[in-house]
């Protein structure tokens, strides 16, 4: 993680700085004002001094509330912020990236996202108690001396103990976290299998005695681990400040020779500094979590940096014109499964089958060749020039209904632009939807559909795209009889005249002869 996302918000940081170190030297005179009124002064000083620290007091609850409101809302900015570039960073992934990590993105979202936002917010928090301890440990300079530098020494111990538990639990936290991230992929599954277990009671007993519930006493003893170790922190490190303050009254009252005042003194400001001193060392634990966040982004591939680019959705053009794309020797394995060699061409405007036994790669080869895989071997040319397929630039030529495939309310084109409501009821109408499905601003009202009509709604957003190659993934096999003829022999035609290539997956033999070309995958 880059930490130029403070950039952005680098004056009101500052901001914060200035008025912490109002507060500061305020607390430090308010503190000075007490001792002199304690040292036992003539009354008319005492009166002197005690408006002056009611004076001090209330510019200091000004100043602190003032602080507090700055904090709040550059927190809660920072929060957002963050939030926001890590959705888009969430968004950018490579889809055989994700697939890999299926409980990746859902656990970065619930785990990652929360650290990270708590180590975002105590950033100010911490600035603001480290520059009340410091100008603090400065005034104990006009005490003595020898104060400051005594009191140094003897603080060191809970300072190398929190840093020690800080190392201790970076290990141990990022195994804790591979473990929810286990943990999170089991709840996936008992929400995807929903209707089997719900027909299946042993089958979801099953599941949760001998699959999830190890995995919880797992998660239980290495969460106990970490904590165990925050704990300690937390009992330990308090007490070793107050003995530290103990050590220095004793050390100053016998070596240093102070006056007992001086000894007075001291002890007031040392005691208002446990509470700062004790909030930093103590924020190991929010710190330690943040950063194991931050490493298990980057694990995944996401590293969250400031960018001024603009958000513009611009589509290339590099591939305008083309007129062939040839798929050389291309072949994709992950996990055993996957496609042998296969070679093919596709010449714009043809209307291309893609055909073969469930499992033999139809569907791999169709996400390989739109540049959702990446393949093994092999190469993909556009007119002669191999390409990347892995790009944006390359990847616009399509657009695809897969398996697995999702719709959204906004229909919008290629230009992320919304589409006029006329138009959208053109193609609901033309898609026989309208009965069921209104638009309003380029907004579906309803998404609630049967499997076949969430993929006429699919194909509705393809059309809005206008892209050039339209990859369709047995989209026929869930219409009705009526339908599916429609689609064959009325919306492919027209997609032909169109100058639109056109690649189904296909079991339908019947409809074989609407293509130009079948390709054989086994």
């Amino acid at each position: 993680m880059k930490f130029d996302i403070f950039m952005k918000f680098k004056w009101q940081l500052i901001s914060c700085v200035l008025l912490s170190l109002i507060s500061a030297f305020s607390i430090i005179k308010l503190i000075s004002v007490i001792n002199s009124i304690s040292h036992g002064l003539v009354k008319q000083d005492l009166n002197y001094n005690f408006l002056a620290g009611v004076g001090v007091l209330v510019f200091l609850c000004i100043i602190n509330v003032i602080t507090q409101k700055i904090l709040a809302i550059t927190s809660s900015s920072l929060v957002s912020e963050l939030r926001s570039r890590l959705s888009k960073k969430l968004s950018e992934i490579q889809y055989h990236i994700s697939i890999k990590t299926p409980a990746s993105v859902f656990s970065v979202l619930i785990d990652d996202l929360n650290r990270v936002s708590a180590l975002i917010l105590l950033t100010p928090l911490f600035l603001y108690n480290f520059l009340i301890f410091f100008a603090c440990f400065i005034y104990l300079y006009f005490i003595s001396h020898m104060l400051p530098f005594l009191f140094f020494i003897f603080l060191l111990p809970p300072v190398i103990l929190s840093v020690y538990f800080f190392k201790m639990t970076e290990k141990k936290f990022d195994v804790m976290r591979a473990s929810e991230e286990a943990l999170h992929l089991h709840y996936s599954v008992i929400q995807d299998a929903k209707q089997e277990m719900t027909i299946n009671p042993g089958r979801s007993e099953h599941f949760h005695r001998n699959v999830l519930l190890p995995d919880i006493k797992m998660s239980e003893r290495l969460m106990k681990n970490v904590y165990e170790l925050w704990g300690m922190n937390q009992a330990l490190s308090p007490a070793l400040i107050y003995g530290s303050v103990l050590i220095v009254s004793y050390v100053s009252s016998i070596y240093l020779n102070l006056q007992p005042q001086d000894i007075v003194s001291f002890n007031t400001i040392a005691f208002f500094m446990i509470g700062p001193l004790t909030f930093l060392l103590q924020s190991s634990q929010q710190i330690s979590a943040g950063f194991g966040g931050v490493r298990h982004l980057k694990k995944i591939g996401i590293e969250i940096e400031y960018s001024e680019k603009t958000n513009k959705i611009s589509i290339p053009h590099s591939y305008e014109g083309w007129r062939c794309i040839s798929v050389s020797e291309v072949s994709y394995n992950y996990g055993g499964r996957g496609v042998k060699s296969t070679s093919f061409k596709i010449n714009r405007g043809e209307v291309i089958f893609i055909v073969g036994d469930n499992g033999s790669g139809k569907s791999t080869i169709v996400k390989v060749l739109c540049g959702l895989l990446p393949s093994n071997s092999g190469t993909i040319s556009v007119d002669g020039n191999i390409v990347d397929p892995l790009t944006t630039k390359y990847r616009s030529l399509f657009c695809c209904i897969l398996d697995g495939f999702t719709i959204f309310n906004h229909v919008i084109d290629a230009s992320a632009k919304s589409i006029s409501d006329e138009e959208i009821y053109n193609w609901l109408k033309f898609l026989g939807l309208e009965k069921y499905v209104q638009s309003n601003n380029g907004i579906l009202s309803n998404l609630d559909l049967s499997t076949g009509q969430r993929k006429r709604i699919a194909l509705l957003q393809c059309f809005a795209e206008e892209r050039d190659i339209y990859i369709l993934d047995e989209f026929a096999s869930d219409q009705s009889p009526g339908f599916r003829d429609f689609f064959y022999f009325e919306i492919i035609p027209l997609l032909k005249r169109k100058g639109i290539t056109v690649i189904v997956i296909s079991h339908d033999s019947d409809y074989f002869s609407v293509a130009d070309k079948l390709i054989t995958v086994s």
